[in-house]
Order: C-alpha cells, then structure tokens, then sequence
C-alpha cells in the first residue's frame, strides 16, 4: 500500500530474547484510542455504495447481483440510522465551497446497465426522493432490439439491459446521473506471455504473434478513443456531458484518468475501500455490495469500510520464484500464493529484481519489461497477477525495486562504488530511474504500492553535505512516485525504509520520511550483530516506540517490520522473531511485518506468527 525508503534497521541482542515474551503494556480506558465508529462522521465525506444487478429470484453473481428484497432492507436500515441520500450536484457543490454535506452522506451507484435499475431500483428511488448515479457500458446498450449483447465475451439477451430512452427518461427525472463506464473497455486483455487476462482499461495488450507489448501512447490512444465514444453517446443520450467515470472492474490508471480529464470528467469512481473524500474526487472509493449480503454482513461491510484496519505485511521474493525451468517457475508461484492463501497478509511486498552475486554490487536484471535494465524473467506481473485472482482476500500489493543501486551505465557519477550508489543529483539519473519507474507500473496493472529501500546518506557524493544528500534522495523519491501514478492511478501508496544518518536524530528521520510518504517501514533484525550501526538494545528500541508514538499519526503511519535474517544471511529461530513480534504487538504497535516470507520451506512455521495475523493458527 505505500512507498518504502530505508531508514532505521533495528535489531535486538540475544540477551534481550528474554524480553520478547508476551508483557502487556496496560493503557487506562479513557487514554485508548476511539473506534472510527463512535467518533463524529468526518466532514464532507461519503459513503458511496457501488450495486451492479437487482434481482426478484435468487441473484446471479455473474451480474453481482443482490436480492431485491435484501436490497430494500439495506436501504430500509440506511433510512432508519440516519444515513442522508445525496447527489453528484451536492458532491460537487460541496468540492467548490458552495455547500456543506451532510453528516452520514450516502451515494448510490449502480454499474454496468441492467434493466432491473429501470423496472426495480428507478421506481425505489422516486418513491422515496432519493439520487443514484448510473454508469451504463454503451457499446451493451446500443445493441439493436433482438440482438444478443456481447457480454464479455458471453452472450446474453438484450432485455436484460435498458434502452439509451430508458437511460434519457431516468435522466430527465432529476434523480439519476449518468456517469461513463467506457464504451468498449468491460472486458480484459491478453497481459502477459503466460496468457493472463487483465482489465482492458488499465493493462499494456501483450500480443503473442509479435511478443511485444502496447506502448504507453498506443495504450492512450485506445482509451482515448473509448472516452471518445461513450462521452460522445452520453452527450447526446442525456443532452449534457458526462461528468463521472466509472472504472470496469474498479480497475484505475493514471494514463487514462489523464484521457478522461481531458475530456472534462470531474470525478472518477474505483472499488477502493473508503469514505468519498470531495477534495478528491478523481479517487472515489465505493463499496462493492455483491454476493447478495444479508442485512448483518452489509451493516458489517458498511461500518468496517469507514476503518483503517492495520498492516500485517510480509516480502515475496521473485529470486526464490524464479527457475530456468518455465514448468518449475510456475509451480514455485503456486506455492507462493498457497502459502499467502494460509498467511492471509494485508500487505504484500514483492521484490521486482534480481539480487546481485555479492552484496553492494548493482542490481543489473529485473524480473519486468523495461528500457534500462535486462529483464532476466517475465514473471512480476504473472505472481501478482495470480496473487490477485486466486487469493480469497484482497491484499494490497506493493513492488519494491532498486533506485541509486540500480547500474546506470559507465559515464554516470556516482557517490560510492562499494556499496553502489548513484548520484542523486545527476539528471541523467534521475531520467533512466523515471523510466525505469515508469515501466514497471506499467507492466503490473494491479499494482497498489511501491516500497523505497536504499539509502546513500554515509556515502561522499561530489562534496555535498549528508543533509543535502538525504534531501536529493527524498526528491527523488517523490520524482518516482509521481511516475508511477501517473501510469497506476492516485491511489498507489509509498512506504519508505526509515535509514537514520548521523546528521539527524531518529524523530527527525521518521518525521521526514512521513512528510513524503504514507508510511514509514522501521526494520528490526533480532539476530543482528551489536555494533554494525543497525543494532539496538532493548532500551533503544523502547525509545525508538516512544519517539514514534509522539509524533503526529507515528504510530499509525508507521510500519515494523521484523527481519528473519541478519545482513550475514543467518536465519533467525522463527520463534524468536514471534516472540519480538508479540513483545511489538503488546507496546500498541499498530503496524507490523515479518520479511521475507519462504514459501518453498514453509518458513517461518505459521504458529509462531499467529500473534501477528490469525489467531486460528495457535489451535
């Protein structure tokens, strides 16, 4: 879920095992932080509710669809605990000052253009007063009467979806905005050599016969002319111009959001988990209702959606996947992702490429198509893309790949040669690391995250201070992540490695690191050697909790991470690295993570992790 830059590696002594143990810190009730559900509903915000079909009989999930009955209860249940139906007008209004929101703001959005918003939810709607934003696919609902639509590939009958007159009646009402869902782009796109499917609106079309992928220009055109089409249909349909994009599949991209900005969209809608912020409105977040939940598991959907569950992370490894066997590799991803399947993380970090031979040399090969380092394997997209489709929970996935220690080439300067490190400060730098940004997001169109671990603060780079070092890195970083939302979409988050130098206090390391990112990571290594600069006593690390819990959000902004192995490649006892996340756990640490996770030797054993994610595991 976020940016990663290298600052703190702490560590613990084996003297200080004995403290690992699990000693809760007691927090008198009046001192313990509130639910987000009993404080005040944040001003301005929304809860946008993200329906697809209505049905009388039992509901198609092919349609996400939801008994019309259990939907007349859900909105039953929002009337009754003072939920306020609002309009795009009102979101709007409310972006530009002109108004305020009410509290417990409630959106309705129903995708795709069945015909049961025209027969069922239409008919709801004007009984009670109550807008809704519709976004039809307008390549289905120009299919002619007595044609079948081209469903995703799948034919289905015609009247199963409304007619653009049904579209213009609703419209008319003053109760249903029509919002854009693309003209042709709810299907997916060959992605990749190994034949993955992913959503035609944010996925680079892998062609097999010329094995070469679409360009990021070719990749804007095609949309473009997609939002094009429907805007032009739209236009005409509603007699004003579309002003909300909906994202097939939830599915975003930078590039098109670009496109459809172009084209005057004001807001744009994900399946992101969330409140509708109105100063954001190019990312809004919806609840998706499908499965056809009863009255309990939408109350419970809807409530948790307004919370900020906390971070369990592990790292995966695309060196301990890959195999010149193309048979093995696959087989090595399966059980990467049976073992996340068990793990059950909410962040996943996977790391893009190809350790070097020896430690401090430059990372030369990455494991994604890109136009500055040798691709050793294809096989970033195809493991995040099989974590994404085969997991039963949805993880955010973060790509973690080198910046300064990626090789850039003889002529370039750099500040160290052992280890690596490239200048920060040289243009031609900081152009080849845009690039290199740049096409790893674009290669993996479910990305969610980026992670920066590198760190060049001890090196002598061209005379410049360490502070003034630190802060080209830290630009840098912010370089880097705007390229790559600029490909992914506004919703990428980073996480930097917290890496303290000497030219400042820890407090000021994490302070600065959250001043550019969404996270701080602090790393732990229990078995490191005392002395290396990276290691701290029992004290320190109760000191580094202390200074973190006193800044703004530290803790809740702030990531542990426990290593599994030390800088010499010793593997730690996995019972001790449970027991340190425990000790972790019991001192309000909100945020925790163990890396890396070794899926091909089942390690670390999932009852010693069981204090960090699931409780299931200690029977």
């Amino acid at each position: 879920m976020n940016k990663v830059f290298r600052l703190l590696s702490v560590g613990l002594l084996a003297a200080l095992s004995g403290c690992a143990g699990p000693h809760p810190v007691f927090t008198p009730p009046l001192e313990r932080p509130l639910a987000v559900r009993d404080t005040p509903w944040p001003r301005n915000q929304v809860l946008v509710l993200a329906y697809h079909d209505i049905m009388d009989t039992e509901p198609d999930q092919q349609y996400v669809a939801t008994r019309t009955a259990n939907f007349i209860a859900q909105m039953r249940w929002l009337q009754v605990n003072h939920y306020v139906p609002v309009s795009m007008d009102q979101i709007f209004a409310a972006s530009e000052g002109k108004g305020e929101l009410p509290e417990k703001a409630v959106l309705l959005t129903f995708d795709d253009g069945y015909r049961s918003m025209y027969d069922r939810v239409f008919p709801i709607l004007k009984r009670n007063h109550w807008p809704a934003l519709f976004a039809p696919v307008g390549r289905w609902i120009d299919t002619p009467e007595g044609q079948s639509v081209d469903f995703s590939g799948k034919l289905r009958p015609r009247d199963k979806f409304v007619t653009w007159d049904q579209v213009r009646e609703m419209s008319d009402s003053g109760l249903v905005e029509i919002g854009s869902h693309t003209q042709d782009l709810h299907h997916g796109v060959l992605a990749n050599p190994q034949g993955n499917v992913e959503p035609a609106a944010a996925a680079l079309k892998y062609d097999p016969v010329t094995k070469r992928y679409e360009t990021l220009e070719e990749f804007r055109q095609r949309i473009d002319r997609d939002v094009s089409a429907i805007t032009s249909t739209l236009t005409r349909v509603d007699g004003k111009p579309p002003r909300v994009w909906v994202w097939p599949y939830g599915a975003a991209s930078g590039i098109a959001l670009d496109v459809a900005r172009q084209h005057h969209y004001r807001a744009a809608m994900t399946l992101e988990d969330g409140l509708l912020d109105v100063h954001n409105l190019m990312n809004v977040p919806r609840m998706l209702v499908a499965n056809d939940p009863d009255i309990d598991g939408f109350v419970a959907n809807a409530v948790q959606l307004q919370e900020h569950p906390p971070i369990r992370s592990v790292r995966v490894d695309l060196d301990a996947i890959y195999d010149p066997d193309p048979a093995q590799m696959e087989e090595n991803v399966g059980r990467v992702v049976q073992r996340l399947s068990e793990v059950q993380p909410t962040v996943i970090i996977v790391k893009g490429f190809v350790s070097p031979a020896h430690p401090g040399e430059p990372v030369r090969e990455t494991y994604f198509p890109n136009h500055v380092l040798p691709m050793k394997a294809d096989l970033f997209n195809r493991t995040v893309h099989q974590i994404h489709s085969r997991l039963l929970f949805d993880p955010r996935v973060y790509a973690w790949i080198p910046t300064l220690a990626a090789e850039q080439g003889a002529s370039v300067p750099l500040c160290s040669t052992s280890p690596y490190r490239a200048s920060p400060f040289s243009p031609v730098v900081q152009r080849q690391l845009r690039t290199l940004y740049r096409d790893m997001a674009a290669s993996v169109p479910t990305l969610e995250g980026v992670m920066f671990d590198e760190d060049a603060s001890d090196a002598v780079c061209g005379g410049e201070s360490p502070a003034r070092l630190t802060q080209a890195q830290d630009d840098l970083s912010v370089q880097l992540s705007d390229e790559v939302r600029a490909v992914r979409g506004q919703d990428v988050k980073t996480l930097q490695v917290v890496v303290s130098g000497g030219h400042e206090t820890a407090r000021q390391a994490v302070a600065r690191t959250l001043t550019h990112h969404d996270h701080a990571l602090v790393r732990l290594s229990p078995g490191a050697r005392q002395g290396a600069g990276n290691v701290v006593t029992h004290a320190q690390a109760q000191a580094l909790l202390k200074t973190v819990s006193e800044l703004p959000n530290g803790m809740a902004r702030t990531l542990f991470e426990v290593e599994r192995q030390t800088p010499t490649g010793k593997v730690i006892a996995d019972e001790r690295v449970g027991k340190w996340l425990v000790w972790l756990a019991n001192r309000s640490v909100i945020h925790l993570g163990y890396a890396p996770d070794d899926a091909q030797a089942n390690r670390p054993v999932l009852r010693n992790m069981a204090p960090l994610f699931e409780s299931r595991w200690q029977e």
